[in-house]
């Protein structure tokens, strides 16, 4: 499709493996995927993910890649970072679905508008993690200087992995 997923760091990526999330209704949709890989940091091993659903189509589409991803993460044996373009908002069903498995990683229940630019007008890019209490978020912030670069702000964060 005409939208990817990348995962960049600085540490060594293990394990790296991307998982197609399909869509049930394909008149207006963009093939979606589901990035995968354990890191090592500090002597912690975790997993980050990085995604992108749907956003063209009806809830549909995002309710299925949703129950893929809670399906290929199901079975990890380390935390799990995620990050991504869930084109949904906090309460909406897609999201309290993630929500089932995951934490948001804002802090203080602000998660920032991410979205519209240049001014802002809802958050749906999100870092979460599971499983609950295997990670403590330390900073949580929305880069709101970047906005000629995407249509979308980026989200920065620190976390604290436990072993």
């Amino acid at each position: 499709g005409e939208y990817c997923n990348l995962i960049l760091s600085k540490y060594p990526l293990s394990d790296a493996k991307t998982y197609d999330l399909g869509v049930i209704i394909t008149t207006v949709s963009y093939p979606r995927s589901l990035g995968v890989v354990k890191l090592t940091v500090d002597g912690k091993e975790f997993y980050f993910a990085d995604t992108h659903l749907d956003h063209l189509s009806d809830i549909t589409n995002k309710m299925h890649q949703i129950e893929k991803i809670k399906e290929y993460t199901k079975d990890l044996d380390k935390p799990i970072i995620m990050a991504g373009d869930f084109n949904a908002v906090e309460g909406s069903d897609p999201l309290s679905s993630l929500l089932e498995k995951f934490t948001l990683g804002c802090l203080n229940g602000n998660c920032g508008l991410t979205t519209g630019t240049p001014i802002p007008s809802k958050a749906i890019d999100f870092l979460m993690y599971a499983p609950a209490g295997s990670i403590t978020p330390v900073a949580y912030d929305v880069f709101y200087d970047a906005f000629t670069e995407s249509d979308h702000f980026p989200v920065v964060a620190t976390f604290k992995v436990h072993k």
